[in-house]
Order: structure tokens, then C-alpha cells, then sequence
């Protein structure tokens, strides 16, 4: 089966999406020490694993599996923007997660379009 170039250009953003996700709440002081920060990347590299397979083999839920990763991936990128500083700091939350956020639906329209 002939997949779309889009789909494999999505594909490697997923995988790179998490492996940075994954990378940078390990990396932060505040979020090594526990087991909730475990859970949440395991759950991240577990729905990407889905959603791989899922855009992979084009099945028919793939954009769902897509959507669900997206919204963990945003609340990761939140919550590991807000740990990354003390409360007296701004935390530059906006810029971030609008760029994911913008880059994720335009994927999701292509997904929806393609599969």
C-alpha cells in the first residue's frame, strides 16, 4: 500500500514530538523524582505508539489516535513548561503552546482529509 508523503512527514512529528517531550521532563529537576511524571511519559509513548501504527497502516482510527496523543502532548508540553520555573517567575506558556497546538490541527486536517 502507497502512504501519502504527509503521512510519513506526520509520523516522524509524533516521533520527534515525544522523544522532546520525553527528553525535557526528564531532563527537569522537578519532574525526576516522581512516579506521576513516569506514568505521563509512558502514557505519551504509549499513545504515540498507537497512533503510529495507527497513520502507519492507515487504519480507520488513526485520526482519533492522532487527536489523543495531540492532548496529551499539549498538557505535557504545559505542565512541563510549568515545572521548568519557580511560582515567582512568568512562565511563557503562550507562545509554545499555540505553535503545537496550530502545528497539530494542521496535521489533523490533512489526517482527516487523507484517512
Amino acid at each position: 500500500m502507497q502512504r501519502p508523503i504527509g503521512v510519513t512527514l506526520i509520523v516522524l512529528l509524533l516521533v520527534a514530538a515525544t522523544v522532546f517531550l520525553a527528553a525535557r521532563s526528564t531532563a527537569i529537576p522537578a519532574l525526576r523524582g516522581g512516579h506521576k511524571a513516569f506514568a505521563a511519559v509512558a502514557l505519551l509513548a504509549l499513545l504515540a505508539l498507537v497512533a503510529t501504527h495507527a497513520l502507519w497502516a492507515q487504519r480507520p482510527y488513526a485520526l482519533l489516535a492522532f487527536t489523543a496523543w495531540a492532548l496529551c502532548a499539549m498538557a505535557g508540553l504545559a505542565l512541563s513548561r510549568m515545572a521548568a520555573r519557580s511560582g515567582a517567575h512568568h512562565v511563557s506558556l503562550f507562545g509554545p503552546i499555540v505553535e503545537a497546538g496550530l502545528a497539530y490541527v494542521a496535521a489533523a486536517l490533512y489526517l482527516r482529509r487523507i484517512v
